[in-house]
This record gives C-alpha cells, sequence and structure tokens, in this order.
C-alpha cells in the first residue's frame, strides 16, 4: 500500500505545533505591543478605556489617576493615586480610567 505525503503540512500539524510554541517557518514572531506616548497639557484631563494588564508609565510630569471603580463589601470604591515620572501603574481590570495632568504637564507612555 503507498503511502501518500503532502507537501503541505496539515490543519493538525500546525495545530499541534502552535500549541507547542512552535510556529510555521517563514512567519516572524509575534512582535511586543509598542507603547503609545500621550501628552497632556497642565491641568488637562483624559479619560482612556483601558483593558486589563494595560501598563501606563509616566515619562515626565506628575498625574493624577482615577482608577476603575471596584465593588468592595457592596460599596464602589475608586482611589485616586498621584503618580510622579518614572512610576509605572498597571490595570487590574478592564475600564475607564480618568488621567488629570498637574501643574507642568505630563507624558505618558500606554502599553495595551
Amino acid at each position: 500500500m503507498a503511502l501518500l505525503l503532502s507537501p503541505r503540512p496539515s490543519f493538525w500539524m500546525l495545530l499541534r505545533a502552535r500549541l507547542r510554541g512552535g510556529r510555521r517557518a517563514g512567519t516572524p514572531p509575534a512582535a511586543a505591543p509598542q507603547a503609545q506616548p500621550l501628552r497632556l497639557e497642565p491641568g488637562l484631563s483624559q479619560a482612556l478605556y483601558l483593558p486589563r494588564g494595560s501598563v501606563l508609565h509616566l515619562q515626565q510630569g506628575q498625574l493624577r489617576l482615577q482608577p476603575a471603580p471596584q465593588l468592595l463589601a457592596e460599596t464602589l470604591w475608586a482611589p485616586a493615586l498621584r503618580l510622579h515620572a518614572g512610576a509605572v501603574w498597571e490595570a487590574s481590570q478592564r475600564g475607564w480610567v480618568l488621567m488629570q495632568a498637574g501643574d507642568a504637564g505630563a507624558v505618558v507612555a500606554v502599553r495595551r
């Protein structure tokens, strides 16, 4: 009995390779998400919708950050944070985040 060999990999072979962490020859590895810089003028507020795991990196200035409210003992709780240059904050849940720049403005890098 002759065995037919296909020059192209089958669907199941590709799926098995992907589940094991492999990739097809000739496909580049996935690039890391690039940070998107956001400049806020002094006193300006900006609301952003961030998925869980998003990272904010304050590159310059000061920032008042109001994350999405969380349910704590049947009460909505949303603490305000003050970030200074060089600070990093990660969103623990998805939702709207309100950012307000300080007196000198702020430059924030957002990685989603």
